[in-house]
């Protein structure tokens, strides 16, 4: 249990540093270095660096190191199609199963996301987008759902680091402000549709903004 709890804590510590933006798209990730930093063998964080790379986080290339994965234009499309497909349907389902409690912490982490935004602090914008979705998920109460959602949530955080695509133009602040509010109301007011619609227009924020 031991070794699994420090496989854990570098695992977390790895991907914290891939979705705050720390460690950047396409820079070498040091196993020695991170073991090091973090008191532990390189075997717990060798395990953690195996699962990045599953979940496609980290990019391991044979006789050159590691690497924070560059995703691709085709697995960005991918990630957006997944995204609109998944969250569109939590969206809907949490409109009937969340409670007044759940609704009021919704609330607030929206308005942390809104005051980021105005502040034009984009690690924390992009942190918040991520908890509002993924407390949607959450919110439906089904478990499986909510993990698909998390991994979903984590690699469009990690892709907000990347330059590599080209975009039709920025989403202002008050365009995603007004999104996210959107979503919110209808969750709100129990409106399975307009919950589902305003979702689906959030999720394909991306690909509308990607030139084809």
């Amino acid at each position: 249990m031991k070794h699994l709890g420090l496989k854990d804590t570098a695992y977390k510590l790895i991907k914290d540093r891939l979705l705050s933006g720390k460690i950047k798209p396409g820079e070498r990730i040091r196993e020695d270095l991170l073991a090091e930093e973090i008191s532990v063998s390189r075997t717990p964080v060798r395990e953690a660096i195996n699962q990045l790379s599953a979940e496609g986080f980290v990019n391991q290339i044979p006789r050159k190191g590691i690497f924070a994965n560059e995703i691709t234009r085709e697995e960005l499309f991918d990630i957006i199609e997944t995204r609109v497909l998944l969250e569109s349907y939590a969206a809907k389902v949490c409109s009937r199963t969340i409670t007044e409690e759940q609704l009021k912490a919704l609330e607030d982490i929206f308005l942390k996301f809104k005051s980021a935004l105005i502040l034009k602090d984009n690690v924390k914008y992009g942190l918040y987008d991520g908890i509002f979705h993924k407390k949607i998920a959450e919110f439906t109460g089904n478990k499986k759902l909510y993990n698909y959602i998390c991994d979903i949530e984590d690699s469009v955080v990690f892709v907000r680091r990347m330059d590599n695509y080209n975009l039709k133009h920025k989403f202002t602040e008050e365009e995603s402000i007004r999104s996210h509010e959107d979503i919110f109301n209808a969750i709100k007011n129990r409106d399975e549709e307009a919950a589902s619609n305003a979702m689906g227009l959030n999720t394909k924020e991306l690909f509308n903004r990607m030139a084809y």
